[in-house]
């Protein structure tokens, strides 16, 4: 085994010795306690670097800004890597920039109430707002507005989007309002497309379709034209009918079936005219009372019933 350097490069995150460089490879891997550190690097290092340099050669990476702690979910702490451009963003930053910094992350993609984050970090307000800038002009954190609050700033990491409870997903618009015209032209639109097909689709065909004519700039995923062929459903434009794939049908208890539909959309039949009971072709048949189910005549195999169905 190669000797290998332990010698510090100073502060900056492109500059590591090589055992620095064995450190980070080791990180990536993740959930690595100093322990489990110190015994994957044991075989690489020759001679094998002290359990109290280790720890000095962590402290220059935490400096850095290549390495970060956090507790897993043991409550143990252990180390992630950061690549070089990450860390940049982390250079120089104070010990209430990482606070506030911490408390965002924690909440995800649901954000946190400026109001809520400033009492967590327990800071003044010069100072909370000063960490604030200087988080934002890091590119690390972001603020959005909710669509239930439109008056509350909510803060999250700066690369995650926010969850559809926050923002409203593609239906609102950059003002936070519901864009009714966007939502009409995408309707219209899967209306049309289920007319040229001329047979049930699936939401995943309608979903490909949206995607592929560029109606809207928006990513919209199954989810979103599930939710769109719905409300054509429930204003009685479509019809919806359940199904199942069949290999997966073999797998399930008939009680279970309901909870695993997949369904098949199609246009909804128009009237063509006045079909009431009244008018049903039974109450003029001639061999009325010869029609039985499964017999020579009857419902099913009726002509003239499946005309008057057809008229619905």
């Amino acid at each position: 085994m190669a000797s290998v350097a332990v010698a510090d490069h100073g502060l900056d995150p492109d500059q590591l010795t090589q055992v620095e460089d064995a450190i980070l490879e080791l990180a990536k891997q993740g959930n690595m306690d100093l322990t489990r550190m110190a015994d994957a690097l044991a075989p690489v290092l020759d001679p094998p670097v002290e359990t109290k340099k280790l720890v000095a050669v962590f402290n220059g990476l935490l400096r850095k800004g290549r390495v970060v702690l956090r507790r897993d979910k043991h409550g143990k702490t252990v180390y992630d890597c950061l690549s070089a451009d990450e860390a940049k963003k982390f250079m120089g930053l104070g010990v209430e920039d990482r606070l506030v910094l911490s408390l965002v992350k924690d909440a995800s993609n649901m954000g946190i109430w400026a109001k809520d984050l400033r009492t967590k970090s327990g800071l003044q307000l010069n100072q909370f707002t000063k960490v604030l800038k200087t988080l934002e002009g890091r590119q690390l954190i972001k603020s959005v507005k909710s669509v239930k609050a439109k008056n509350k700033k909510f803060y999250m990491l700066f690369e995650i989007e926010p969850s559809a409870e926050l923002a409203g997903g593609p239906w609102f618009s950059d003002q936070k309002e519901l864009d009714l015209d966007f939502i009409y032209a995408l309707q219209q639109a899967l209306v049309h497309y289920m007319a040229d097909v001329g047979a049930p689709i699936l939401a995943k065909q309608a979903a490909e379709y949206i995607a592929s004519s560029q109606i809207s700039k928006e990513v919209l995923d199954e989810q979103h034209i599930k939710d769109l062929l719905d409300v054509l459903v429930y204003d009685g434009q479509v019809e919806r009918n359940a199904i199942l794939n069949p290999e997966e049908a073999m797998d399930l208890a008939d009680e279970d079936r309901e909870d695993h539909p997949e369904y098949l959309y199609s246009l909804a039949k128009r009237h063509t005219g006045p079909a009431t009971c009244t008018e049903m072709p039974c109450g003029v048949c001639p061999v009325e009372h010869l029609c039985t189910p499964g017999g020579d005549v009857s419902p099913r195999r009726c002509p003239y019933m499946k005309e008057w169905l057809d008229m619905f």
